[in-house]
């Protein structure tokens, strides 16, 4: 069963990176998520399968959690055919939804129903035999990690589910659609990331059944000295000192008098976690990369001493040897290496730099350490479409580092629809991301949107890093037994056959990513633009609301700032008319009522306002975590009431003997 999951969790996770480099390369806005319902359809399964993948492990070794177990796979079937309905049925709004249809969203229902009666009802019914055979020992226990990364992972997966589908409740109930969008799923999902990228770590470190404090000091000492050592070394370099706005819009009391200690105790807690989560999220994650590096490389390094003190090969057949004995172990490491790099990548964008620069031929704008000159507007034409290519030259102390193109496309026939060609200068510590907004060819001036994407391509490093690991573990073991059968083939020239086949896969998979990460002209849909160019925003309020007001315009989900330089018309209109009440002396509370006057609800708005019925959303993952946590500290209150048996007084055998010591690590290492 681990086998066919993690098959099609690998194509899933495939799907959802792929879905990432598409919208970074395709759609234009400079980003690779925006918390699109789509995006969260496939999202959500990944995260139940994810859950399984680590408490079948626990099953495996020790005979528990065998409901747990069918019950996750039960739901990430669901969530897969309730994925589906969101995106067939009409049921929420998404520029990537496939149509609206009523019958359709009932036979879904009806079917999903279905799906979820009988299945739990066999699970009640077998019940007896799903029973456990044994107990959890210990929270402080690799069980016990693993149980708080599947509460950890359902939690995130059914607050998702939940933001996901509120616009559609409460537009059933109080025939409003309320926006749910990124910065409010940002406020939640990054700490829960942060967690999840912690448990990493700790998962390969901490010992099966109970964890001894010498076993403790033993495996997370060096870990943790270097996640000390990042952790300062950022705050020395001021990687925390980054404008932070924690206005998350937070509303007083509304006439809820007996509620108002109760509502302003949750706004002040909401804006303290904004501000940490906002001001130091980007450090606690780059220092719990190193953290979780440091551990793996340490099961690394320890396991290849071994191997070589036992066997006598060299550093390279000890390690491949290693790899290859114990691929679901080792394999499993090198996919939570995969997984570091991509938080790596996604902490990069919190630094992502923006400028939008309307210029002539000779003009020159800055950002960041490159100086962008725009040379001249190109026109041509051939038999399929109509091309305006800006022709720039990209700066980097005084030298020249790149010749962009951005361009916008209009084909015969589709001329009210024209496609933007991202140019991308792609570098390991950064992109140069440009975009070709409104133009005059009469005059020669463009608009142009630069973006600076720090560490953006780790992300993609990280899933090709996924997969081959992925592959390593989902290698059959007849396979691995011709390599390494010593009768037939010799230790060397076994560990040689197997590093020639790794040296032609990271060579096979390295020239895929070039090709993939290669420049290539990126195409999104767009509007046709107005002449109206829209200010650039300057000051606290303006750049608040510009990042948390939706663009109207019905034809995607971002920001007005993002929107707008995709040429909407809708967002220069609505920028404007943020500056000029901003001009007029209005507040950013004032502002907020005028787009919800303007739009007849808080359509417009990235989050619904902590008011009303709308605090059932920020009440939920309160609630939520709350019973999560209360049934954590549940377990552990029993765990520690239970009765001591005879066997758990039993006390393990020591080995006195280092070399036999060793010798069974490198065994108890291949049973993973």
């Amino acid at each position: 069963m681990r086998k066919w999951t993690l098959g099609a969790w690998f194509f899933l996770s495939m799907g959802l990176t792929l879905g990432m480099l598409w919208a970074y390369e395709e759609l234009g806005w400079g980003g690779f998520w925006g918390w699109d319902p789509v995006e969260n359809a496939g999202f959500l399964p990944w995260l139940t399968a994810t859950a399984f993948l680590h408490s079948i492990m626990i099953q495996e070794r020790r005979g528990m959690m065998k409901i747990w177990n069918v019950s996750l796979i039960i739901t990430t079937f669901f969530l897969t055919i309730f994925g589906t309905f969101m995106t067939r049925s009409g049921i929420v709004q998404s520029v990537h939804a496939f149509g609206q249809d009523t019958q359709l969203a009932w036979v879904f229902t009806i079917f999903m129903v279905l799906l979820l009666s009988v299945s739990f009802g066999f699970v009640i019914k077998r019940m007896p035999e799903l029973r456990s055979r044994a107990r959890l020992d210990s929270w402080l226990s690799r069980e016990g990690a693993f149980l708080v990364n599947n509460w950890i992972l359902l939690f995130a997966a059914f607050f998702m589910l939940f933001a996901t589908m509120f616009p559609t409740l409460s537009d059933a109930l109080f025939h409003e659609r309320i926006t749910v969008s990124a910065p409010f799923f940002n406020l939640w999902m990054v700490p829960i990331g942060l967690t999840l990228l912690f448990l990493t770590g700790v998962g390969p470190l901490i010992a099966w059944r109970k964890a001894t404090p010498s076993n403790l000091r033993y495996q997370f000492t060096t870990p943790l000295i270097v996640f000390a050592v990042t952790l300062i070394a950022c705050l020395a370099f001021g990687l925390h000192k980054r404008p932070v706005d924690a206005d998350i819009g937070l509303a007083p009391p509304d006439g809820a008098t007996a509620l108002a200690p109760l509502v302003l105790a949750m706004n002040y807690l909401l804006r303290t976690f904004a501000i940490i989560s906002k001001r130091f999220g980007p450090v606690i994650c780059f220092s719990l990369c190193a953290f979780v590096l440091a551990s793996i490389v340490q099961e690394f390094a320890r396991g290849v001493a071994i191997r070589k003190r036992n066997t006598g090969q060299s550093l390279g057949s000890a390690l491949i040897g290693m790899v290859l004995r114990g691929k679901r172990r080792y394999g499993g490491y090198l996919v939570h290496i995969g997984i570091m790099l991509m938080f790596f990548g996604w902490a990069g964008s919190a630094y992502q730099i923006e400028k939008t620069a309307k210029l002539g031929p000779g003009q020159t704008a800055t950002i960041g350490a490159y100086t962008v000159r725009f040379d001249k507007l190109a026109h041509e034409e051939d038999r399929q479409k109509e091309m305006v290519t800006g022709e720039l030259t990209a700066l980097v102390g005084g030298k020249e580092y790149d010749r962009p193109r951005p361009a916008k496309w209009f084909f015969h026939n589709h001329e009210n629809e024209p496609t933007t060609e991202v140019a991308i200068k792609r570098a390991p510590a950064e992109d140069l991301y440009i975009t070709l907004g409104n133009y005059d060819l009469a005059e020669g001036t463009a608009t142009l949107k630069l973006v600076v994407n720090p560490v953006v391509n780790w992300i993609w490093f990280g899933f090709m890093l996924l997969a081959l690991a992925t592959g390593i573990v989902l290698v059959p073991d007849s396979v691995l037994e011709r390599l390494t059968a010593g009768a037939a083939v010799p230790a060397g020239a076994a560990a040689r056959s197997a590093g020639v086949a790794g040296v032609a896969l990271w060579l096979a998979l390295g020239a895929g990513g070039a090709l993939l990460l290669a420049p290539q002209p990126a195409a999104a849909q767009m509007r046709g633009g107005s002449g109206t160019e829209a200010p650039e925003p300057t000051g606290t309020d303006e750049n608040w609301l510009v990042r948390n007001i939706v663009c109207q315009c019905q034809s995607c989900r971002h920001n007005l700032l993002e929107c707008e330089t995709e040429g909407c018309g809708h967002a220069i209109q609505d920028r404007l008319a943020i500056r000029q009440l901003l001009t007029q002396g209005r507040t950013r509370e004032q502002v907020i009522e005028y787009f919800i006057k303007k739009y007849g609800g808080q359509v417009a708005l990235a989050a619904p306002l902590n008011r009303g019925f709308n605090r059932l959303a920020w009440l939920f993952p309160y609630s939520l975590a709350a019973v999560a946590a209360c049934g954590l500290g549940y377990g552990a209150w029993r765990l520690a009431k239970r009765p001591q048996t005879s066997t758990t007084t039993t006390a393990e055998p020591s080995i006195s003997d280092p070399e036999l010591a060793d010798k069974l690590d490198d065994e108890l290492r291949n049973l993973d």
